[in-house]
């Protein structure tokens, strides 16, 4: 069960801890989401847990960009 922890979930690691499990442009579309609705965070479902391997982060990208012009519409 997560408990916050270093390691529990990609996105708490980056916008917590200070981790850097995604390249430096989906951290910042990260960064960018969470500034302007942190709830949309939780649409990303289990999402985070394979852009971190490095698999699909082409949608990861294009999910990430149509929840930013979401959150900001």
């Amino acid at each position: 069960m997560p408990n916050g922890k270093i390691g529990d979930h990609p996105i708490t690691d980056m916008l917590v801890h200070g981790k850097h499990p995604f390249p430096a442009d989906m951290e910042e579309l990260i960064w960018q989401l969470h500034a302007a609705n942190p709830k949309f965070i939780n649409e990303l479902g289990d999402d985070p847990f394979y852009w971190e391997k490095g698999w699909k982060r082409w949608r990861g990208r294009r999910k990430l960009k149509e929840l930013l012009a979401k959150s900001v519409s």
